[in-house]
Protein backbone atom coordinates (compact mmCIF):
# COMPACT_ATOMS: atom_id res chain seq x y z
CA UNK A 1 0.00 0.00 0.00
CA UNK A 2 2.69 2.41 0.82
CA UNK A 3 4.22 1.66 -2.83
CA UNK A 4 1.08 2.55 -4.19
CA UNK A 5 0.60 5.77 -2.17
CA UNK A 6 4.02 6.99 -3.01
CA UNK A 7 3.31 6.17 -6.51
CA UNK A 8 0.25 7.69 -7.12
CA UNK A 9 1.68 11.41 -5.27
CA UNK A 10 4.33 11.55 -7.52
CA UNK A 11 1.65 11.18 -10.47
CA UNK A 12 0.25 14.64 -8.69
CA UNK A 13 4.09 15.94 -8.42
CA UNK A 14 6.80 15.11 -10.71
CA UNK A 15 6.04 15.04 -14.45
CA UNK A 16 8.09 13.62 -16.80
CA UNK A 17 8.29 16.74 -19.43
CA UNK A 18 10.60 16.91 -22.41
CA UNK A 19 11.94 20.55 -23.41
CA UNK A 20 12.52 21.56 -27.12
CA UNK A 21 16.17 21.63 -28.21
CA UNK A 22 14.97 24.26 -30.98
CA UNK A 23 16.43 27.58 -29.33
CA UNK A 24 16.27 29.83 -32.08
CA UNK A 25 15.11 32.73 -31.57
CA UNK A 26 15.65 32.53 -27.71
CA UNK A 27 16.19 36.16 -26.06
CA UNK A 28 17.01 35.62 -22.51
CA UNK A 29 17.54 32.62 -20.33
CA UNK A 30 15.62 32.01 -17.16
CA UNK A 31 16.41 29.73 -13.92
CA UNK A 32 14.88 27.69 -11.34
CA UNK A 33 17.17 26.54 -8.33
CA UNK A 34 17.07 23.84 -6.17
CA UNK A 35 17.64 24.52 -2.70
CA UNK A 36 20.92 25.02 -0.98
CA UNK A 37 22.64 22.19 0.87
CA UNK A 38 22.29 21.49 4.76
CA UNK A 39 25.95 23.51 5.16
CA UNK A 40 24.09 26.51 2.93
CA UNK A 41 26.74 25.51 -0.24
CA UNK A 42 24.86 25.32 -3.43
CA UNK A 43 23.98 21.97 -3.48
CA UNK A 44 24.59 19.13 -6.42
CA UNK A 45 21.26 20.49 -8.29
CA UNK A 46 22.44 23.92 -8.61
CA UNK A 47 25.92 22.85 -9.25
CA UNK A 48 24.90 21.38 -12.46
CA UNK A 49 22.05 23.34 -13.75
CA UNK A 50 25.27 26.23 -13.28
CA UNK A 51 27.21 24.26 -16.10
CA UNK A 52 24.12 24.09 -18.11
CA UNK A 53 23.87 27.68 -17.90
CA UNK A 54 27.02 28.46 -18.38
CA UNK A 55 27.14 26.82 -21.67
CA UNK A 56 24.44 28.09 -22.85
CA UNK A 57 25.72 31.89 -21.67
CA UNK A 58 28.89 31.46 -23.44
CA UNK A 59 27.25 30.13 -26.46
CA UNK A 60 24.18 32.33 -26.81
CA UNK A 61 25.13 35.82 -24.89
CA UNK A 62 21.86 35.84 -23.73
CA UNK A 63 21.09 37.74 -20.98
CA UNK A 64 19.97 36.25 -17.38
CA UNK A 65 17.74 36.47 -14.72
CA UNK A 66 18.10 33.62 -11.60
CA UNK A 67 17.13 32.17 -9.33
CA UNK A 68 18.87 32.69 -6.44
CA UNK A 69 20.40 29.80 -5.20
CA UNK A 70 21.65 29.29 -8.50
CA UNK A 71 22.69 33.65 -9.22
CA UNK A 72 25.50 32.90 -6.33
CA UNK A 73 26.93 30.29 -8.62
CA UNK A 74 27.23 32.35 -11.59
CA UNK A 75 27.90 36.33 -10.39
CA UNK A 76 30.67 36.40 -12.66
CA UNK A 77 27.95 36.38 -15.30
CA UNK A 78 25.32 38.89 -16.93
CA UNK A 79 22.88 39.16 -14.38
CA UNK A 80 19.32 40.99 -15.58
CA UNK A 81 17.65 39.98 -12.50
CA UNK A 82 17.60 37.92 -9.73
CA UNK A 83 15.35 36.20 -7.16
CA UNK A 84 16.25 36.44 -3.41
CA UNK A 85 17.53 32.98 -2.21
CA UNK A 86 14.85 31.31 0.35
CA UNK A 87 16.97 31.83 3.46
CA UNK A 88 16.87 35.76 2.46
CA UNK A 89 13.53 35.80 2.84
CA UNK A 90 13.33 35.51 6.76
CA UNK A 91 9.75 36.16 8.22
CA UNK A 92 7.97 36.14 4.68
CA UNK A 93 5.90 33.94 3.15
CA UNK A 94 6.67 30.60 1.22
CA UNK A 95 8.12 31.45 -1.95
CA UNK A 96 7.24 28.96 -4.41
CA UNK A 97 8.11 27.95 -8.33
CA UNK A 98 4.72 29.84 -9.36
CA UNK A 99 6.27 33.16 -7.45
CA UNK A 100 9.29 32.52 -9.13
CA UNK A 101 7.18 32.17 -12.60
CA UNK A 102 5.59 35.48 -11.53
CA UNK A 103 8.89 37.47 -11.28
CA UNK A 104 10.95 35.76 -14.49
CA UNK A 105 7.42 36.82 -16.51
CA UNK A 106 7.56 40.54 -14.92
CA UNK A 107 11.27 40.71 -15.93
CA UNK A 108 10.68 39.44 -19.64
CA UNK A 109 7.32 41.66 -19.94
CA UNK A 110 9.90 44.69 -19.01
CA UNK A 111 12.33 43.65 -21.31
CA UNK A 112 9.83 42.87 -24.15
CA UNK A 113 11.40 39.01 -24.40
CA UNK A 114 9.03 36.69 -25.18
CA UNK A 115 11.31 33.44 -25.58
CA UNK A 116 13.34 32.71 -22.83
CA UNK A 117 15.23 29.53 -22.49
CA UNK A 118 14.17 27.92 -19.38
CA UNK A 119 16.77 25.99 -17.18
CA UNK A 120 15.15 23.98 -14.78
CA UNK A 121 14.88 20.14 -12.88
CA UNK A 122 11.78 17.97 -13.24
CA UNK A 123 10.30 18.89 -9.67
CA UNK A 124 9.80 22.64 -10.73
CA UNK A 125 9.21 21.80 -14.27
CA UNK A 126 5.18 20.71 -14.18
CA UNK A 127 4.54 23.45 -11.88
Amino acid sequence: MKIFLKTLFRCFTVWHLEGSIDLSGADCIITHAGGEARDGSPGKINLYLEKIVRDLYWERRLPIVAEGELAVCIQDLPLVGEIPRHCELAGLPYFDSLDVAKIHKEVCDQHGWKRPILVSYQPHLWR
